[in-house]
């Protein structure tokens, strides 16, 4: 077979693994018709060190630490070429715990139902530029702390551009985003971004990395940092670094490590995600 098919069939590949992942982490590749992918997704982070308003690196108090635990059922479906909707439910639990107290917390989190389209395709699929929308559905219990978000309706939007090309005689993938999200009826905004790429190593292997962050400006924040996801003015950026394994067409296996590595008013911690894929 010349180089060129088994490079095409890597992207397809690739392709294929990459638009099942676009809600967790957003990507612009699309689905196809009447394709429908079932995602298991858990997300593990543990955090004892914040930066501060001036940028300080500081520890929490009395050897304390917050960590969190998200598990997310997601569903998303191809309608045509085009279009992709797709929607999530999570449950999450969040600690914070130090030589004197500890306050947990387990509900459910930010529903999210919305769709992707594309809106341009290049040449042989070389890139796809997309749109997407997004809306967020508060489902938290009352009485939480550490409360594990905003306990309010959310809007997200988004403009994404992926693509393939061939890195050392094999099949690699670039996936682009940014946007924004708000918070009706609060003057939260906050500007997101996901830079990702991977790297076919072996026919049923890729090697994923990823850098992240969200910036967010808010008037009335008031900065806890054991209290972290509350807070609604601050920076923060993350890498990670990650495999995907697909044994058989129809299942697939995600893991990724990441950390934070610059912030203002964040935490500084280090997670774990595991995603199992099944293609319908």
């Amino acid at each position: 077979m010349a180089m060129r098919s088994v490079v095409m069939i890597g992207f397809a590949i690739i392709f294929t693994l990459l638009s099942a992942v676009s809600s967790l982490k957003a990507s612009g590749f699309p689905k196809q018709p009447g394709e429908v992918t079932l995602i298991l997704n858990h997300y593990r982070y543990l955090a004892s060190r914040f930066w501060d308003n001036d940028l300080n690196l500081q520890r929490y108090g009395s050897d304390g630490s917050y960590r969190s635990a998200t598990t997310k059922l997601f569903v998303e479906a191809g309608i045509d070429g085009n279009l992709t909707l797709f929607g999530s439910v999570p449950y999450a639990t969040a600690v914070y715990e130090d030589a004197f107290s500890r306050a947990d917390t387990r509900s459910f989190t930010d529903a999210e139902v919305g769709a992707r389209y594309r809106i341009r395709r290049g040449p042989d699929a070389a890139y796809h530029l997309s749109i997407q929308g997004m809306v967020l559905v508060p489902l938290y219990r009352d009485g939480l702390n550490p409360v594990p978000g905003y306990r309010k309706p959310g809007l997200d939007a988004r403009i994404m551009l992926a693509g393939g090309y061939e890195l050392a005689g094999r099949p690699a993938f670039y996936s682009a985003d940014t946007g924004f999200r708000l918070y009706p009826g609060s003057d939260i905004l906050q500007w997101v971004y996901t830079l990702a790429g991977g790297l076919t190593l072996a026919p049923q292997w890729q090697l994923l990395y990823e850098l992240s962050g969200t910036a967010s400006r808010s008037s009335g924040n008031v900065f806890t940092p054991e209290n972290i996801l509350l807070n609604t003015d601050f920076f923060s950026h993350k890498a990670g670094i990650g495999l995907m394994w697909k044994p058989v067409e129809q299942f697939g296996v995600i893991g990724t490590f990441y950390t934070d590595y610059a912030g203002r008013q964040s935490a500084l911690g280090r997670a774990f995600n595991l995603s199992l894929l099944v293609f319908i």
